[in-house]
């Protein structure tokens, strides 16, 4: 009974959120910005001669355009209702990915309806909310099938044969969006070298999948209509791009990015509510005094110099505390007389030891104290060969256990953190690869969603770590 009452309260909750997304939907007013061009196209061509003229001169997002000329020209409740189904098939796949089975499913997909909203209007309705959110959001929720099939596959979970064509249209659509593609095909690549290591069988799909995303990306490579956009847009919006070298490209990458998450910009909160918790995880803990020290660190910057230096800074007061004017200019680096080389090395240096600490941390909070779950599988691994003598154990044979024990336990927290360590490393990745389109001041913030889902994934594991160690930590008090 108390179970059935839970799925009731858990599909209440999920009708809510439907209801909840009719009526923000019914709000929104579509048609702007570049919704209102698209709309107009097939007044002037056909749709294979769009296509053609558009791969030739502009864009390799052929399979997105095809089908945006039309939504934008259809009544807006279609586009209203598909993007209501996207939005709720991604709360699924990112309750999948990062949520654990049982009981806690339901919480998962819970926590992240509502964190979602959370999102900044302009990642949806920058170049206007149809063109938007088919460019952006519909591609990552099409990406992310393939990597919850693969973590399905990883828990020994049945997969039924009609979910393999799908997960594999999905992949191809969604990494037309090169963001989407590039961080498909690392993960699939260091899961295909991760399994190599460990002697273990790769799925036939995962090879599938990654040749699929490297054949996009070499037809989004070779298209000549990027070159030729990229050539136009740095004209119109970054004359300066074109006299860049390599190095400079990824510095405007690393420093957009990272000024991006760390002053909370367009009031992105993910990246502060990540350092909340870590340090909040630190405090509880009390490992050291050092963990305690990052974690105070990170929050300083990221809230008191970051957040509420940009708030200040936008009313008009004059927040100018030591590297806090760095952290409110969201235009660096543009190399000209009021940004000097210091300016930028300062702010590198900054940005990078705030990194540094993050990634600390998350080592620190992904140990993993050996559960019952894993003392109970540890005598039937094939860590600890069977022994056929039937006298008690010797000496020799449980310091064996024991120190197999040990390297379960360091496995599982290394395997955490190496997830959360790619995340993360996914997330300013995809944000870092903009430095290389003249586009990277002008596109705002709509090319940090997936960064933006990435780091959501990552305040998920946090947040239910923290939220563990203050159930014992009341249960010991009690």
């Amino acid at each position: 009974m108390k179970k059935e009452n839970k799925n009731r309260l858990y599909l209440g909750a999920a009708a809510l959120y439907f209801l909840i997304l009719i009526a923000v939907h019914s709000q929104i007013v579509t048609g702007t910005n570049d919704d209102a061009w698209f709309a107009a196209v097939l007044d002037q061509y056909d749709l294979l001669s769009y296509l053609r003229v558009r791969y030739t001169t502009w864009t390799s997002r052929l399979p997105v355009e095809a089908l945006l000329v039309y939504l934008s020209r259809w009544p807006s409740w279609i586009w209203k209702g598909l993007n209501i189904c996207f939005l709720m098939l991604l709360v699924y796949e990112l309750a999948a990915i990062w949520g654990e089975d049982g009981e806690r499913q339901p919480k998962a997909r819970i926590f992240f309806a509502v964190f979602l909203f959370l999102l900044p209007v302009q990642m949806h309705n920058g170049a206007g909310w149809i063109t938007t959110t088919m460019n952006y959001l519909w591609p990552i929720t099409l990406g992310f099938l393939s990597l919850v099939l693969l973590r399905r596959w990883e828990m020994g979970k049945r997969i039924c044969s009609y979910e393999y064509p799908l997960c594999a249209i999905g992949c191809f659509l969604g990494s037309f969006q090169e963001q989407t593609a590039a961080v498909l095909f690392v993960l699939f690549l260091l899961y295909a070298i991760g399994r190599r290591i460990q002697r273990k069988k790769m799925p036939l799909f995962g090879y599938v999948l990654c040749m699929i995303t490297f054949c996009v990306l070499v037809f989004t490579l070779t298209c000549p209509g990027n070159a030729a956009r990229s050539a136009a847009e740095t004209k119109a919006w970054f004359p300066e791009f074109a006299s860049y070298t390599f190095g400079e490209k990824l510095l405007t990458g690393f420093l957009r990015t990272c000024s991006f998450y760390i002053t909370c910009e367009s009031g992105n909160l993910y990246f502060l509510l990540i350092v909340s918790v870590l340090c909040a995880l630190t405090l509880i803990q009390k490992k050291s005094i050092f963990l305690c020290l990052a974690g105070a660190y990170c929050w300083l910057i990221t809230f008191v110099s970051g957040l509420c230096g940009t708030v200040f800074d936008k009313f008009g007061i004059n927040f100018r505390l030591p590297l806090a004017g760095l952290l409110q200019n969201t235009e660096l680096p543009e190399i000209n007389a009021a940004v000097t080389w210091t300016d930028i090395a300062l702010e590198c240096v900054l940005f990078s030891s705030v990194l540094g600490c993050i990634v600390v941390l998350l080592y620190s909070v992904s140990e993993n104290d050996i559960s019952q779950k894993s003392v109970s599988i540890l005598p039937n691994t094939d860590l600890i060969p069977d022994d056929p003598r039937t006298e008690s154990p010797s000496t020799d044979r449980i310091q064996h256990a024991d120190t197999n024990g040990r390297f379960v336990q360091r496995f599982q927290r290394n395997g955490t953190f190496c997830m959360l360590f790619l995340m993360l490393a996914a997330s300013l990745c995809s944000g870092f690869i903009m430095g290389f389109s003249p586009t990277v001041y002008a596109s705002g913030g709509r090319v940090f969603l997936l960064g933006s889902l990435l780091l959501l994934g990552i305040l998920y594991t946090c947040t239910s770590k923290l939220l563990v160690i203050i159930q014992n930590s009341i249960s010991h008090s009690l």
